[in-house]
């Protein structure tokens, strides 16, 4: 969930990269040599979100926990 609206704490930025922090962590990624992948971890919510755009189904290692 994003919005545009720049007052909206979901506001995704005027254009891709703008927000200072993001800048920061995509210039200093850019430059390490041979890096195969990156995981940001948000500690908010004390959650583990993954997508799977794919397909509507869940995979087959892919445990819902209801608490």
């Amino acid at each position: 969930m994003t919005s545009n609206d720049s007052c909206n704490s979901f506001f995704c930025g005027d254009t891709p990269f703008s927000e200072p922090e993001i800048k920061g962590v995509a210039d200093y990624l850019a430059g390490i040599k041979n890096l195969k992948g990156f995981i940001d971890f948000h500690s908010y919510g004390e959650m583990w979100m993954s997508t799977w755009g794919y397909s509507p189904d869940y995979t087959n290692d892919f445990e819902i926990e209801v608490t």
